[in-house]
């Protein structure tokens, strides 16, 4: 496996950050989509088994809850900046880097 660089120990160079960019797009970002994915699925089913249904009524505290309905509201403008990075993904490294497809 490749060492990290330390991009604080370098002069600033437009390459070199295009190139690290790749790299993490390419070769790491996906995994943890996976990752985190993953990890959801397990949650949701582990605690639909164990508290029911409604377990998020249920189990999390009501400020998260309620930090999670304001995120909620934000969606449409989230959505917004997913698209145009799903853009920007496709013109930079082509349709097959956007691991995003709907």
């Amino acid at each position: 496996m490749p060492g990290t660089n330390d991009f604080r120990g370098y002069v600033f160079d437009p390459a070199r950050v295009d190139a690290a960019g790749k790299n993490v797009g390419q070769r790491v970002y996906w995994k943890l989509y996976a990752i985190e994915n993953l990890v959801r699925v397990m949650a949701h089913s582990i605690l639909t088994a164990q508290v029911g249904v409604n377990w998020w009524a249920v189990a999390v505290d009501p400020g998260i809850q309620a930090g999670v309905q304001r995120r909620r509201a934000d969606e449409p403008a989230v959505a917004q900046h997913a698209w145009e990075a799903r853009y920007l993904l496709r013109v930079s490294f082509g349709p097959e880097q956007d691991h995003h497809r709907q």
